[in-house]
């Protein structure tokens, strides 16, 4: 089975790569993702990588190197919609169950470095910035609005999307998740099945609770042997 999942994975990479990129590029074959990942709406262009340095497999999307003992559907899914843009500012490796869904003229951007975990899912009506080194567990939430429009009595929308920066090297824990207008400065910590809803500015500290605030100070965190 892993075999055949290895030759449909390829197959799969082939047509995606090709479908996005001009053929300098894609022949390059940058992307290497699960023959299980849904793609919808991609074009010409929707996703660009920004870096000097491009190679084959330097995007892991939807593969099954999450936790161990984490169970879930093998689907992942990345969505965008028309002039929605996905950029890559280097290597990142997005695990199983990944989903990505960017709306009409919004920018999801990617810091290089990046893994997340099972089932993490990032959701961007405006704009979404990811720093590099970042590193996710699973269950995961970025959402950039509320996903519903609310209006006042004068039929006025008043819960417009605001967007979201996540800086460098930044771990956010399994089932954390973060809400529209948060800013994560660099170095810092948010604690599992926190909810972020505000705009912090001391870097490397930890970041707990619902809503988050801040319980721990200069602190620093790395990935031991990971590498991306």
């Amino acid at each position: 089975m892993k075999f055949i999942d290895r030759i449909l994975n390829k197959i799969v990479s082939y047509r995606i790569n090709h479908l996005i990129f001009p053929k300098e590029l894609a022949d390059k074959m940058p992307i290497y993702c699960s023959w299980h990942v849904d793609w919808t709406g991609i074009e010409k262009g929707s996703i660009e990588i920004d870096s000097d340095n491009i190679y084959k497999g330097m995007l892991q999307i939807g593969h099954d190197r999450i936790a161990k003992g984490l169970i879930g559907s093998k689907k992942s899914k990345i969505n965008l919609e028309h002039n929605g843009k996905l950029i890559f500012k280097g290597p990142a490796d997005l695990s199983q169950g990944i989903s990505i869904y960017c709306h009409d003229n919004a920018t999801l951007t990617i810091g290089r470095g990046i893994y997340t975990n099972g089932y993490c899912t990032i959701y961007s009506r405006k704009k979404v910035t990811i720093g590099n080194d970042n590193m996710w567990g699973w269950n995961v939430l970025l959402m950039d609005s509320d996903g519903h429009p609310i209006f006042d009595t004068d039929n006025k929308i008043i819960n417009e999307p605001r967007e979201i920066n996540i800086g460098n090297n930044v771990w956010l824990a399994s089932d954390s998740s973060i809400m529209k207008g948060v800013s994560i400065p660099d170095g810092c910590i948010v604690g599992k099945g926190s909810t972020v809803t505000g705009i912090y500015s001391e870097k490397n500290a930890i970041l707990a609770g619902c809503p988050a605030k801040i319980i721990k100070r200069n602190i620093t965190w790395n990935r031991g042997d990971y590498k991306i």
